[in-house]
């Protein structure tokens, strides 16, 4: 039976998010106008793909930033000289509340609002298991990162807004999921590919469960996230004609293109592919979209 535009919708189309938004409720409730943040500044909101309604499941897990406001941490190695010693002048000492203190703070709250037993401080997150009202939700508690890209004596500042955390092993972490958030909706519009590049992340991600299920994939070569970043680099030019057309296009695309390592996330702060612990592989890619490719067609009976 041939694959059809009602089967491509079904893949595409977004889960409800009632628990999610439970959850995400309940923990704003518990650290919003805690006294334990008195004397500080923070900002809560979800990043992933529940904040880009990119999710494919509606019992997946949330997470939730913690950004700590009242302070930043940031990399000024692109200034001059002259431009660093600006900045010092402007920021002539650290925050006496650090990012240290944020997470040992939020991780005290968490506990007592939902108990020891569900609360685990992880290696990236502080994990609050779920219930039957609520999602199982990661809060990563992190500071504001400024990526400096000049700084002038009058303290006018450029540079790209983002948060930053660290590993139990002290690796420092960045990401931006305001931009990337407001990148996709960019991307998804319909002036340039049709409302249908959410709907092709859906799609794929959709795909990769099921090859995991037939065991084609381990899931952890084949990240959520990195999925998302990949159909984000294909060209708007490419989300056109009814949806086997587009998945088509897409599917040559990445497995004709000669260089991957030019693509970037969809933040467009990060190169996607690399030998860092954070980055995607090739080889890994373009395994998956092959797979995804010959999944398709045998759905579709050719």
């Amino acid at each position: 039976m041939a694959f059809v535009h009602s089967d491509f919708l079904r893949l595409a189309n977004p889960p409800g998010s009632t628990r999610a938004e439970q959850a995400y409720q309940q923990i704003k409730n518990a650290v919003v106008g805690n006294s334990a943040f008195a004397d500080i500044t923070f900002d809560t909101y979800l990043q992933g793909s529940y904040l880009n309604s990119t999710n494919v499941k509606e019992d997946s897990d949330i997470d939730v930033v913690l950004e700590l406001t009242s302070s930043f941490c940031g990399r000024t190695s692109h200034l001059s000289a002259l431009e660093q010693s600006w900045y010092q002048i402007a920021y002539p000492s650290s925050a006496t509340y650090t990012w240290e203190l944020f997470k040992k703070d939020v991780g005290i709250v968490l506990k007592r609002q939902f108990g020891d037993a569900n609360v685990d401080i992880g290696n990236k997150a502080i994990k609050v298991k779920g219930n039957a009202g609520r999602l199982n939700a990661d809060v990563v508690p992190t500071i504001t990162y400024k990526n400096f890209n000049s700084f002038t004596m009058l303290n006018k500042e450029d540079f790209v807004s983002g948060i930053a955390f660290w590993t139990s092993d002290g690796t420092m972490m960045t990401n931006y999921p305001k931009i990337h958030k407001e990148n996709g909706i960019r991307k998804n519009h319909q002036n340039r590919t049709y409302g249908k590049y959410k709907d092709f992340v859906r799609i794929f991600k959709r795909i990769r469960g099921e090859l995991a299920d037939l065991s084609l994939i381990q899931m952890e070569d084949v990240p959520s996230y990195s999925v998302e970043c990949l159909i984000y680099n294909v060209p708007d030019n490419l989300f056109v004609g009814d949806y086997k057309s587009t998945f088509l296009y897409i599917t040559d695309f990445i497995l004709r293109h000669p260089n991957l390592s030019t693509f970037f996330t969809v933040s467009h702060q990060h190169h996607l592919f690399g030998t860092m612990q954070h980055q995607w592989k090739p080889e890994k890619a373009r395994n998956f979209i092959r797979l995804a490719d010959a999944w398709y067609k045998v759905k579709n009976g050719s």
